[in-house]
């Protein structure tokens, strides 16, 4: 690393949320850089006390900060208490103002300040609207929603307190390729429980897409961005949004403002009533929802348009949407799409018969043990072959397998009998055969660890067949 890191990762260095490739890339530039060790250190005051960063940053990583190019700069800095939180740093920015990490200085939890810019709102009217959806949406308290902490005003602009969920996008998921349709499943499956909890509070989202769709560490999806564009008339930043450019058209479908009076969002998750300008219901959401059900399988959107003009000719063209063709795909899963993607409002499912589908879908794909066979191990370990009656243990899998993802190497430790070897031969291993083809070596390490995983490996390598 030649560059000086900005703040930024200096901060997520301390925090220990940078894959391990890139901070030990990190130390090693600190190492030999008395800048860094500065800034380093003045960072880790601030997260332990609470006082104001004083910038000891050198020009080069100044000049890297994440501030809002072109718009004046950010409306928060290091330090500014906003009632009881205390402002950490910018983490995002987009066309409504600015997401800032932050700490509720009462509980001591790390929070998403977003604050949005009251000249951009419009008349008192949006903000006030702005507040009230919020509380309204501050009152879900659902695994699949993202958590509203709190709401209010500073200095004449509104602001939400969120969770703070550091990881990736959907939309950043999908940059690496189409999901196998076992994960897919369960993360329409998470957001259909999370629009099922929404239409329940008489709230639509309307501006559903993989952007808004967060996986963070825990493996556990959240929906974000609840309400909000049906109060504010348009999309605000992400909760944690990462420093992308503002306003810049990109292929993940960016928000046409100017696309017709009353028309908001993102033109390509725009169900075909809300481009007729007709009253928007909870399928709208559905069809959004469907949408991004394609493009997680096949890696594209159904529709092929790209002006909003070409896409508004396709959704309200009399020829139906695209079929969803995916060999080997689990039976019923096309034909939910296609019911999903469907230009008659009326003609598709609500999100709780989605659900119930998507769970029907997932139980004829379940593995399941001969007749003979009894589900019941005693003091046996589960294998991968009892994989369909090993259940209880889906959060810890789903957190595992996020954290697989940016270590190489994840012990997993505990007393005789906790189950260790059914959580990773019943539950690991078949999540993971499920997103693509993986060597599985099972061995007992002995006295010489090294020289065992070296001989299992070239016994592996001899005795795979060949490609």
């Amino acid at each position: 690393m030649s560059a000086c890191p900005d703040e930024n990762l200096l901060a997520r260095l301390l925090e220990g949320s940078l894959a391990p490739v890139e901070a030990a890339a990190i130390d090693e530039h600190v190492d030999g850089c008395s800048a860094c060790r500065g800034l380093l250190a003045a960072l880790a005051r601030d997260a332990g006390d609470g006082r104001r960063l004083e910038r000891t940053a050198p020009d080069s990583a100044r000049e890297t900060q994440p501030d809002r190019p072109g718009r004046g700069g950010a409306v928060l800095t290091p330090g500014t208490m906003v009632d009881h939180l205390r402002v950490r740093r910018l983490v995002g920015w987009g066309g409504m103002g600015e997401v800032y990490l932050a700490r509720d200085t009462r509980l001591g939890r790390k929070v998403a300040l977003k604050v949005l810019r009251a000249s951009r709102l419009g008349s008192g009217a949006d903000v006030r609207r702005f507040l009230h959806e919020a509380r309204t949406t501050a009152r879900f308290s659902h695994p699949h929603i993202v958590t509203i902490h709190g709401v209010g005003e500073h200095e004449g602009n509104p602001y939400l307190a969120l969770e703070f969920l550091d990881g990736q996008s959907l939309r950043q998921r999908l940059a690496e390729g189409p999901l196998a349709p076992a994960e897919a499943i369960r993360i329409v499956r998470a957001v259909a429980d999370a629009l099922c909890e929404a239409h329940r509070n008489k709230i639509l989202h309307r501006d559903l897409k993989p952007d808004n769709v967060l996986i963070p560490p825990d493996g556990r999806p959240r929906v974000v961005d609840f309400g909000l564009a049906h109060a504010i008339g348009e999309t605000p930043v992400d909760a944690a949004a990462r420093e992308v450019e503002p306003d810049e058209p990109t292929d993940e479908g960016t928000e046409f403002a100017s696309v017709g009076a009353g028309l908001r969002g993102t033109p390509a998750y725009l169900a075909p009533e809300q481009w007729a300008r007709q009253t928007c219901s909870e399928a709208t959401d559905v069809w959004a929802l469907g949408v991004m059900t394609y493009e997680l399988l096949v890696g594209a959107r159904p529709f092929a348009g790209k002006t909003p003009q070409e896409l508004c000719a396709e959704l309200q063209s009399p020829r139906p949407s695209p079929a969803l063709e995916l060999p080997g795909a689990p039976a019923g899963l096309a034909a939910l799409c296609a019911r999903l993607l469907a230009k008659d409002p009326q003609a598709r499912p609500s999100a709780l018969e989605v659900r119930e589908e998507l769970d029907r879908i997932s139980a004829g794909e379940r593995r399941r043990l001969p007749a003979d066979e009894s589900p019941f191990r005693g003091l046996l370990a589960f294998d991968e072959r009892h994989a369909g009656a090993f259940f209880g243990r889906e959060e810890e899998i789903a957190t595992l397998l996020e954290r697989l993802r940016n270590e190489p190497t994840l012990p997993v430790v505990g007393p005789s009998g906790a189950g260790k070897s059914s959580f990773v031969q019943a539950g690991v291993i078949p999540r993971l055969h499920e997103q693509g083809r993986w060597l599985v070596l099972a061995l007992r390490p002995g006295y010489q660890p090294f020289q065992t995983l070296a001989a299992r490996l070239v016994q592996a390598e001899l005795s795979a067949p060949p490609d």
